[in-house]
This record gives C-alpha cells, sequence and structure tokens, in this order.
C-alpha cells in the first residue's frame, strides 16, 4: 500500500476509535521469528501495520549481501500472515514519519535487533 493510502487508513481507523500497531523489519529470510512477531503485535492493537524497510535500508540493518530478497517479495510473504492488515515498504525518513504519525494512538516496533538502539531513539525523538 502506498503511503498516502496508508494515511488514508490510519485517519479512517482512527476515527472509529481503533488501535493501530506498527511492525517494522527488513523481514529478509523468513522465519518463525517473524510469525510470533506479527501475532504478538496484533495482539496489542485492533490494526497491524507491517512497514517492510526499502532494500538499503534493509542492508544497513543487516550487513554486506543483504537483503537477500527484494523489497517487493518480502512485503509479499508478510502480507500473507495472518492478522496483517497493511504492508508498506519504506525508507528511513517515511518510517520515521510512520512512528510519530501514530504518536501515542498506537504501538510501534522494529525487528532488526542490529538497529534496536537507533529504533528506540527515533521513537524517544518522535522524528
Amino acid at each position: 500500500m502506498s503511503l498516502d493510502s496508508l494515511r488514508d487508513a490510519l485517519a479512517a481507523w482512527r476515527a472509529k476509535g481503533l488501535r493501530v500497531v506498527l511492525v517494522s523489519g527488513a523481514f529478509d529470510l523468513p522465519q518463525a521469528g517473524h510469525a510470533r512477531r506479527v501475532r504478538d503485535a496484533r495482539r496489542g492493537g485492533d490494526r497491524l501495520v507491517v512497514a517492510v524497510k526499502a532494500d538499503a535500508l534493509a542492508a544497513r540493518a543487516l550487513g554486506p549481501g543483504r537483503p537477500s530478497s527484494k523489497a517487493a517479495d518480502r512485503a509479499r510473504v508478510m502480507a500473507a500472515l495472518r492478522g496483517v492488515d497493511v504492508v508498506t515498504i519504506v525508507n528511513e525518513a517515511e518510517l520515521a514519519r510512520l512512528v510519530s504519525e501514530l504518536g501515542e494512538s498506537g504501538g510501534a516496533e522494529d525487528s532488526d535487533a542490529l538497529d534496536r538502539e537507533r529504533w528506540l531513539a527515533l521513537r524517544a525523538s518522535g522524528r
């Protein structure tokens, strides 16, 4: 889903009083941990948005030779998981805006452990 369409969906969900949870990550090399993270995140809200990191951002988080598949393919895999309402592909600035837009009305979590400190700083800054 495009970010503009996602913003429209977020506004509609908020108008209904729904809690939106955002999970972001590279989601490279699908694994059971990704499915658990989606399941657990979904329990924290009424709608779940998965932000798949664009190839360049994923490469920074994962290191040389990664990601092993293109962002569009990783997004298709995540969209197939039960409980996922929307999947979007984001660069760093777009991810920061999504976190900011969700604000206190939702939750956000990054799945790339190597990027965790930066993610926490981003959330704390509200950028």
